[in-house]
């Protein structure tokens, strides 16, 4: 078996070229890929930072709705259906007076009427 210089030259070749790819065409493709995957988890990261501080937020403005809402049912003065308090001349105290639903209409429309009037004024 003969074996050739040509043989030994390729050899030498093929590890010249090895090595002038790893070092140079693969590392900083491989140093650019990772580097890219690490922007990608901190991007992932982020994302699940900012999406766990919204649900944080939207907990606490619902918290706060449902305690206006509480505050407001707790604070809202209850509608009275049949009677009207009226203050007495002599005794100065509330005295409670019953009165029909076709008075409750009148009245409703004299407001009606007296807060158009006030705002037409008040456009003027």
């Amino acid at each position: 078996m003969e074996l050739n210089l040509t043989i030994f030259v390729q050899i030498g070749n093929f590890f010249i070229g090895f090595f002038l790819i790893k070092n140079f065409l693969l590392k900083p493709a491989i140093q650019f890929l990772q580097e890219e995957d690490r922007k990608k988890d901190d991007l992932s990261k982020d994302i699940s930072d900012q999406e766990a501080l919204l649900d944080a937020k939207v907990e606490k403005k619902k918290n706060r709705w449902t305690k206006c809402q509480e505050y407001f049912r707790d604070s809202c003065p209850k509608p009275l259906e049949k009677k009207v308090f009226a203050l007495d001349d002599e005794r100065k105290e509330p005295v409670a007076a019953e009165i029909s639903s076709a008075e409750v209409e009148q009245l409703a429309q004299h407001v009606k009427k007296a807060l158009i009037e006030r705002v037409e004024y008040v456009r003027k």
